[in-house]
């Protein structure tokens, strides 16, 4: 059905969203067909009443449909019948009803049904700009519910869209990633990080997700950049190394504990403390070395 392909390749609406509109414009044409006794065909949509559409609502409705589902039902509806006139060439010009009143009721946990459905919207669509351009989302909030549905459905699509996206979405789809805790992700913010045309920010956000990880094979990956130029960098990834550090490790953050910025030499200090390998006793020999620094680990 043409309307199928519209509304996925067009429209880029997920499977979920497809299924759903697919199966309301059915269910209106069989209703139209039972109630006014023709045919039913472009002329016959384009000549639609309001009468008409609140007749098939009512219809839903005595079905045991809710109110909610029923302006769900509606919305789908006009979009069908929008398409149908676009295609005959014509201006749509869509009856005026009313959508059913919704009570208003105290906010309920998504079933895990609908999580899934919105799981499968957003990894469908985040290969486009909307989801990093939306500012007004909490991360951690949609990430939760995003986990619930399954965070290997999206990680990969964030990722991947974090590596064309402009800085500033790419900021906030890495904050997505790191809420989710997905090692899915890794691949693409591995990438991200060694690309020289990365900006410095996102850089800083993906040595953060690597280090949350925690994954062996990124040290390499971490130590090129404990050198780096930007202060920022150097201090994210003397931050990474002290959960995947080793006993070499241990020199070159002994360094940082005279770089010239703070904020390194309060990131080199902790790592030395968190690193898996350090023990009370080697962490006081460290210390005494470096008592005439500004910050020296705890």
């Amino acid at each position: 059905m043409r309307w199928a392909s519209h509304l996925q390749h067009d429209r880029r609406r997920s499977v979920h969203t497809v299924r759903a509109y697919l199966a309301t414009a059915h269910r209106f044409i069989q209703f139209l067909g039972s109630y006014r006794g023709e045919a039913i065909g472009p002329p016959e949509l384009l000549g639609l009443s309001a009468a008409d559409l609140r007749a098939f609502l009512g219809r839903r409705r005595g079905e045991g449909l809710g109110a909610a589902s029923a302006a769900r039902e509606l919305s789908g509806v006009r979009a069908f019948l929008k398409y149908a006139a676009e295609q005959a060439g014509e201006t749509a010009q869509l009856p005026r009803t009313r959508a059913p009143r919704r009570p208003r009721t105290l906010p309920r946990p998504a079933s895990p049904e609908d999580a899934r459905g919105l799981a499968e919207d957003v990894a469908d669509a985040a290969s486009t700009p909307w989801i990093g351009a939306r500012a007004d989302w909490s991360p951690p909030r949609v990430a939760a519910l995003l986990s619930q549905a399954g965070s290997e459905l999206i990680a990969q699509p964030l990722s991947h869209a974090a590596m064309t996206a402009a800085p500033d979405m790419a900021m906030r789809l890495l904050h997505y990633l790191e809420v989710t805790r997905c090692t899915a992700a890794l691949p693409a913010v591995r990438a991200l990080v060694a690309r020289g045309t990365t900006d410095i920010a996102v850089r800083v956000a993906c040595l953060k997700l690597i280090g949350q990880f925690q994954d062996p094979k990124d040290l390499a990956l971490v130590r090129s950049f404990i050198s780096d130029s930007d202060e920022g960098v150097r201090a994210q990834a003397a931050a990474a190394l002290g959960t995947i550090g080793m006993p070499a490790d241990e020199g070159p953050l002994i360094m940082l504990l005279s770089d010239s910025q703070w904020d390194v030499r309060y990131r080199a200090a902790e790592a030395l403390a968190h690193l898996p390998f350090m023990k009370p006793e080697r962490m006081s020999i460290v210390h005494a070395p470096s008592r005439g620094s500004v910050i020296v680990a705890e």
